[in-house]
């Protein structure tokens, strides 16, 4: 089941109507999941005339990573105004960065995740992520040939 890709269709014209317009992909590990995120950013960037830039530093997701990669995105695009994370893990280390050097969120720039975890509705402001199907995934029968 591909669910990453049209997924992400949605959520660029989202950001774009928050008026966001440099909009960044932060991925993690290189997989097959993060791939097809990212092409649907991708697809979806370009339908809409935005330039994608990415971020993947082909390491395991944590929060640390987040901040690390929001870090190096801010010295590189002192202008970006969105960030479409590969996961919530990601998306909260942006999101904590950016607490940290006071940059308002969502009103400078809007953060976007992946995966619903509860802990990123706690986080203040709130995290915003697609919420994925997983655990009834989980529980569908294998399809046969």
């Amino acid at each position: 089941m591909i669910i990453g890709r049209p997924l992400l269709t949605w959520c660029v014209p989202w950001l774009e109507k928050r008026v966001r317009h440099k909009i960044l992909y932060l991925g993690s590990k290189d997989d097959t999941r993060d791939e097809q995120r990212y092409q649907g950013y991708c697809d979806a960037m370009m339908l809409h005339n935005l330039s994608p830039l990415r971020m993947n530093p082909r390491a395991i997701s944590s929060i640390h990573l987040g901040m690390q990669l929001m870090r190096d995105a801010l010295s590189a695009n002192p202008d970006l105004d969105g960030v479409f994370c590969t996961n919530d893990d990601i998306a909260m280390g942006a999101l904590l960065l950016c607490r940290e050097r006071n940059l308002a969120v969502p009103e400078q720039i809007s953060i976007a995740g992946f995966h619903g975890l509860e802990i990123g509705r706690q986080m203040i402001p709130s995290l915003a992520s697609v919420i994925t199907p997983r655990f009834d995934i989980g529980r569908m029968p294998p399809k046969c040939c």
